[in-house]
């Protein structure tokens, strides 16, 4: 199963983005993928160091008020 992250503060966004992975999946017939959807670093990089991985990760490059 591919593993995909979309990590991004803006709700719509990250909606942008999931669609376009469901509009992917349709025309490329794959189906075997979960998507987890973070919005914030922090939530992500806590869940990473649990172990958590990912085979591609949609990352925002700006965070307002978290740590650089």
């Amino acid at each position: 199963m591919m593993r995909i992250v979309i990590c991004e503060d803006d709700a719509r966004i990250r909606s942008v983005l999931q669609d376009y992975i469901e509009k992917w999946s349709e025309d490329t017939n794959i189906t075997d993928y979960e998507v987890s959807l973070y919005q914030s670093s922090e939530d992500l990089f806590e869940k990473w160091t649990l172990g958590f991985r990912a085979n591609l990760v949609f990352l925002d490059i700006e965070f307002p008020n978290e740590m650089s």
